[in-house]
């Protein structure tokens, strides 16, 4: 049935009502005092820089930035570059600047410098810049986190140069229940340290089914004490409940 104008009138007055108001340029800077690491663009958008040492910093700052937007519904422009990253933000529907866009900025300043209390951010943060031993327990204690944030730099811990490190990279990545953590676990079913092998498989048995369809991809590897380990493995995490290894 088609809508009466008056009614499709209305609506539209209710919805513009529901938007947030633009803010005068005194709200503005009020509001901008809170801000460490925004700049107001002629009154009318925000720009946001972070500043990262490496390119898996920013990036993992993105997901949450992204998280945030998520949350808030409210969705910036983001430009990711090699240890940066540059935010826009500002409401489209009433082209300015409005308090939604402030609590967004907020929110990002506060994923950018992490609460005091936060483990997680204090161990990845002992990861990326410790010393040896401070990466190493660091290493250890975000697996027992189980918070997928610290997925991409114990992935790059994998790299090390030091043999303890990356067993413990490995042992943690299993812990935390994400796909991601599969193919760079599946890669080290080749690696010369037997003792490595050993806890890339056990993380693999520990990702259970979201290891199922990587490991059944391994199994066309040339390298048979490769093809042993992915066997071995795929029969621990069998079960009834597991169609693809069970037809």
């Amino acid at each position: 049935m088609k809508k009466h104008p008056i009614i499709l009138y209305q609506a539209m007055k209710v919805q513009d009502f529901m938007l947030p108001e633009l803010l005068n340029q005194e709200e503005i800077e009020e509001r901008s005092a809170q801000l460490e690491n925004w700049k107001i663009i002629e009154n009318h958008h925000l720009v946001g820089s972070y500043q990262f040492v490496n390119f898996a910093s920013a990036l993992e700052f993105t997901r949450r930035v992204g998280e945030v937007a998520e949350d808030l519904q409210h969705h910036p422009e983001i430009d990711l570059e090699w240890g940066q990253v540059e935010i826009t933000i500002f409401t489209h529907d009433r082209d300015g600047l409005t308090d939604l866009d402030f609590q967004f900025a907020i929110r990002v300043e506060e994923a950018f410098n992490p609460r005091e209390g936060d483990e997680v951010a204090k161990f990845m943060s002992l990861l990326e810049g410790g010393d040896l031993l401070e990466k190493r327990e660091a290493a250890r204690k975000l697996g027992a986190l189980k918070d997928a944030r610290a997925l991409p730099l114990l992935i790059r811990a994998l790299s090390s140069d030091d043999a303890a490190l990356r067993r413990r990279a490995a042992r943690s990545l299993g812990r935390l229940n994400d796909k991601r953590a599969v193919d760079p676990l599946i890669y080290l079913l080749e690696n010369g340290d037997d003792i490595l092998r050993q806890y890339a498989q056990d993380s693999l048995v520990e990702l259970d089914r979201l290891a199922v369809p990587g490991l059944l991809k391994a199994l066309e590897s040339q390298d048979r004490r490769k093809r042993k380990l992915v066997v071995e493995a795929l029969l621990e995490i069998s079960d009834e409940e597991n169609p693809q290894l069970n037809r």
